[in-house]
């Protein structure tokens, strides 16, 4: 007596076998993106840290324009600082301030690196960012190693991401 596969049961493994690999594929390009994600929250954290401040004064009222991307309207301003490091002056000097605009002769905090006192930031990143970039790529990354787990333990599971897979190659 021999027992036939049915077209449901080959579909139902070749599922599963793409899922497997869909998993991999998915899990290799999520632990990239999280590379991606650490550095760049380390160099967002490494930054603030260096951060000095030091009180300044806006020279002038600053200048706002707005800029229309892709239907994304947004406001860029620049505002020009002057503050004093030690027993050096740096006058006018301009700086993006996102969409915050300032007046002639407000007294501010300018941050600044110790490395170039010449290039001030009104409006640092703030350290919480590089910390959430970090933990929401892990997060990421260790789902998708979820999923290799489980398409490896569960040919029901395999199945579904391998469905879930092909139907996302053929939607685009």
């Amino acid at each position: 007596m021999s027992t036939k596969e049915s077209l449901g049961d080959r579909v139902y493994d070749d599922a599963g076998k793409f899922g497997r690999l869909y998993s991999i594929f998915t899990a290799i390009g999520t632990t990239i993106i999280f590379i991606v994600m650490v550095v760049i929250g380390i160099i967002i954290i490494r930054n603030r840290y260096k951060l000095k401040s030091v009180n300044g004064n806006v020279t002038g009222n600053s200048t706002c324009q707005t800029i229309t991307t892709d239907n994304n309207v947004s406001t860029v301003c620049t505002t020009n600082v002057t503050y004093k490091i030690d027993d050096n002056t740096y006058s006018n000097i301009p700086t993006q301030t996102g969409s915050t605009s300032y007046i002639d002769g407000q007294q501010i905090i300018v941050w600044y690196n110790p490395d170039t006192p010449n290039v001030p930031e009104l409006e640092p990143t703030p350290t919480w960012v590089g910390y959430l970039l970090i933990v929401i790529g892990l997060i990421i990354c260790i789902s998708a190693w979820f999923w290799v787990y489980l398409a490896r333990v569960s040919n029901f599971a395999s199945a579904g991401i391998g469905a879930a897979g092909i139907y996302s190659l053929f939607k685009g």
